[in-house]
């Protein structure tokens, strides 16, 4: 390492983590996005039909559960053994 007065420091050493890194060619660097923006449409919109299906599915799952419950008791609150 060798540091000279108003000129910064040069360090000669080569550092194992930055030597392990993958080069990049210099015109390969900046030249077009990672990743394309697919979105089309309203993003809030589509998140909003997205948490209203979420629901009408939770209510569907919970009307099935009450269903089964009730078929599984009697009416007079025995159990019943019968499996479909």
């Amino acid at each position: 390492m060798k540091i000279k007065f108003g000129q910064g420091i040069e360090i000669r050493e080569v550092d194992l983590y930055k030597a392990s890194l993958p080069q990049i060619a210099a015109n390969d660097k900046g030249k077009e996005p990672l990743v394309i923006d697919t979105i089309q449409g309203h993003p809030a919109r589509e998140i909003f039909s997205l948490i209203c299906a979420d629901i009408d599915f939770l209510v569907q799952m919970r009307e099935k559960v009450i269903a089964d419950v009730v078929s599984f008791y009697d009416s007079d609150g025995s159990v019943s053994t019968d499996t479909d």
